[in-house]
């Protein structure tokens, strides 16, 4: 995913901030560090990542700090490469590669992540051969998470519904008293992206699917997400259906990765009561709601 433009907010913030508060104008700066005031604008509005050499003539001119503000550009000078290489799975290589080499605690989080990703394969491999063993029991049982996610996103387009309204309306063919028909239609319209979802990810390669929502899901636990890739799977589900407001795009994309990540890695759609309250870009924390969930289901079936 290449960016036209590069913005850094931190370092030209610090700038600008600092020129102000010293009541600089842009030609004062200039005579004070020899450059150009047309160039420090494009520093100032982050339009252009300045040069070492000009970072620390700005450092002088404004009595910043030389070291912070090296380590702010060369922090968004990294960032601007990495957002530079389209490849995902590049880009973490690169990030895992830099890391030090006596990370002794990341390697053992590392391991743990490991063993929990193996767990998972495990249960999702009961899962999937109880779908084969007790398909009719399997499928009630993925309905009923169907009709929870049904009440996640329903709260983000300001339905008030329990998942039983759900089922009614969805299952039963049922209205529900004193409820205006407007909301029944909205139920149904939240109810027809996440059945579209599950049928885009059956019918085409996930890879398809993850493009056209700028996500990656590499194994089981979620790499870390850009919030630009958030952003764009917001705005890709609002496309799809307007029931969704402008003002909850960052928790509807959260949602939204949620379901199409567990869809790309071939899960069910686990219903977990925690599941939205945890932080997904977490790994272990993530997955330990994951393997709950899986867990859940999987027992529903056998108890059946």
């Amino acid at each position: 995913m290449f960016l036209t433009t590069f913005v850094n907010p931190m370092l030209a913030g610090q700038i600008k901030g600092k020129r102000n508060s010293l009541g600089l104008s842009l030609q004062d700066l200039s005579d004070r560090t020899l450059l150009d005031p047309s160039l420090l604008s494009r520093y100032e509005n982050g339009n252009r990542l300045p040069t070492r050499e000009h970072v620390l003539r700005l450092s002088r001119a404004l009595a910043l700090d030389e070291e912070d503000l090296l380590v702010l550009w060369m922090k968004e000078k990294l960032q601007k490469v990495l957002d530079e290489e389209p490849g995902e799975t590049i880009r973490h290589k690169a990030l895992y590669a830099l890391r030090p080499k006596d990370s002794e605690p990341e390697e053992n989080g590392k391991q743990q992540e490991r063993k929990l990703e193996s767990r998972l394969m495990d249960w999702r491999g009961r899962w999937n051969k109880l779908a084969e063993l007790y398909p009719v029991e399997q499928a009630s049982v993925y309905q009923e998470a169907v009709f929870t996610w049904c009440g996640y996103f329903g709260s983000l387009s300001g339905l008030e519904w329990q998942e039983e309204d759900y089922r009614k309306v969805l299952e039963q063919g049922m209205t529900l008293p004193g409820v205006p028909l407007k909301e029944h239609l909205k139920a149904w319209s939240v109810f027809q992206v996440i059945c579209g979802m599950l049928e885009e990810t059956e019918t085409q390669k996930p890879d398809t699917v993850g493009d056209k929502l700028g996500l990656s899901w590499e194994g089981i636990l979620p790499p870390f997400q850009p919030l630009r890739s958030l952003k764009k799977c917001g705005e890709q589900l609002q496309a799809l259906n307007p029931v969704f407001p402008k003002d909850r795009e960052q928790q509807t994309a959260k949602l939204c990765y949620l379901l199409m990540g567990l869809l790309l890695a071939r899960f069910p759609l686990i219903a977990h009561p925690n599941l939205m309250q945890t932080d997904f870009r977490d790994p272990g924390e993530f997955g330990e709601i994951l393997l709950a969930g899986l867990r859940r289901m999987v027992e529903s079936i056998e108890e059946r």
